[in-house]
């Protein structure tokens, strides 16, 4: 969470950044040492970044076309894409466990349609919160999936279905060739956490729940170049393509297709 927050504020203070994050800049000041951190490598780095302008960009695309939709941001942490992409007339609902939420009510200056729930997005008791009221919903799971456990991907996506038909869905994915081996982000082997689930192409999705209708995947190999020059060129080779994250862009279907049901316990 503080990773990829101060990821952000040091590529908004870079000689050329891909983005702006002020209210990142903002909260890396109100949080004593958290430029001393040592857990930020330069991969880790250009990950964060690259992949927090794509999904700027994806959703600025939706909105462009929605300027009034509800944005539900799964695992929110302390994400501050509410400031860098709000039209005036957006509702972002921003949902992680207590002690994160907590964080963001602490450090984000509150605002009327800017809201943070705190709850655990297996919990079926968040979505009773969020009226959609015919607008148009945007779910973003960022640097989540990829920690979840198969049995909780499938019941996450069943609860969205049931949920949000109609909703857009962008799922940042890990390679499947990446699970078990979280070792290979610095920042993520410091804190403990496994990488748990992947895909090997992002329609993968669609056989998990059916309703979850595949519109496009952008692997983050072709973005990477943008900070990594050497990109432009190895981008190219399939190994890189299959080991790099990337961004699955879906619709829930409205029809009542057959789900695969599962529980948790």
């Amino acid at each position: 969470m503080l990773v990829t927050l101060l990821a952000r504020a040091r590529e908004s203070a870079s000689y050329t950044p891909l983005f702006i994050d002020d209210m990142a800049l903002e909260l890396v000041r109100k949080i004593p040492h958290i430029a001393d951190t040592d857990t930020i490598d330069a991969s880790t780095h250009n990950g964060v970044v690259v992949r927090t302008k794509v999904m700027d960009e994806l959703t600025r695309d939706f909105l462009s076309e929605h300027p009034t939709a509800i944005i539900i941001n799964l695992g929110a942490g302390l994400c501050t894409r509410f400031y860098r992409v709000d039209t005036g007339a957006i509702d972002c609902y921003n949902i992680d466990l207590p002690h994160a939420t907590e964080l963001r009510t602490q450090l984000l200056p509150p605002h009327p349609r800017n809201h943070n729930i705190a709850a655990n997005i297996l919990d079926h008791d968040w979505v009773n919160t969020i009226d959609a009221q015919g607008r148009k919903v945007l779910i973003i799971a960022e640097g989540v999936t990829m920690f979840l456990t198969p049995l909780q991907i499938q019941h996450l996506l069943n609860l969205l279905s049931d949920t949000f038909p109609g909703a857009r869905v962008l799922l940042d994915l890990l390679s499947a060739k990446v699970v078990g081996h979280s070792m290979m982000v610095k920042s993520v082997h410091a804190t403990g956490a496994r990488f748990a689930f992947g895909v090997h192409d992002a329609r993968d999705i669609t056989q998990i729940e059916p309703r979850m209708i595949y519109i496009d995947q952008i692997s983050m190999a072709r973005y990477k170049e943008t900070k990594i020059p050497i990109y432009k060129i190895i981008k190219h080779i399939p190994l890189i393509a299959n080991i790099s994250n990337r961004i699955g862009i879906f619709d829930i279907a409205h029809t009542h297709l057959s789900a695969r049901r599962v529980g948790l316990t």
